[in-house]
C-alpha cells in the first residue's frame, strides 16, 4: 500500500528511509511516498553477500582513487553523454571489467580513465 504525502514536501521536509513501522522515498516526480516496512523473512545466500561484498569493495577502491581521478570519471561520463555519473561507470567497470567500453569512452571524451 503506497501513499503520496505532498503535506510534508510544502514545509520542506523530505523524508526518506525507514520511518518507524514505514519506509519512505522521493519518486522520479519529486513526489513523497510510503509505504508498509517490510522484513526479510530469510537471512542472505551466499550469492548475495558475495554480490554486497563486491559493491562494499567497489565503493571502497571510488573513494581511494581520490579526488582528482573521481573527477576524471565524472568528466568522461558528462563528455561522452553517457547516463551515468562518474561513480557509476567507475563501478560498473569495478564490479565487471570491460576494457573495450571504457576505451571507446577515452575516446569519445578525450580523457583517459584507465592507465596502460
Amino acid at each position: 500500500m503506497r501513499k503520496e504525502d505532498r503535506r510534508l514536501t510544502f514545509i520542506g521536509f523530505k523524508p526518506t528511509g525507514d520511518l518507524g513501522g514505514f519506509t519512505c522515498y522521493s519518486n522520479r516526480k519529486r513526489k513523497v511516498v510510503w509505504f508498509v516496512k517490510t522484513y526479510c523473512k530469510k537471512p542472505p545466500s551466499i550469492r548475495q553477500i558475495h554480490q554486497r561484498l563486491k559493491f562494499t569493495a567497489g565503493a571502497k577502491a571510488w573513494q581511494a582513487i581520490g579526488i582528482t581521478e573521481q573527477q576524471k570519471w565524472h568528466a568522461a561520463a558528462h563528455a561522452a553523454y553517457l547516463d551515468l555519473t562518474g561513480y557509476t561507470l567507475f563501478l560498473c567497470h569495478t564490479l565487471h571489467p570491460m576494457p573495450e567500453s571504457i576505451a571507446t569512452i577515452e575516446r569519445l571524451s578525450g580523457v583517459q580513465l584507465i592507465t596502460k
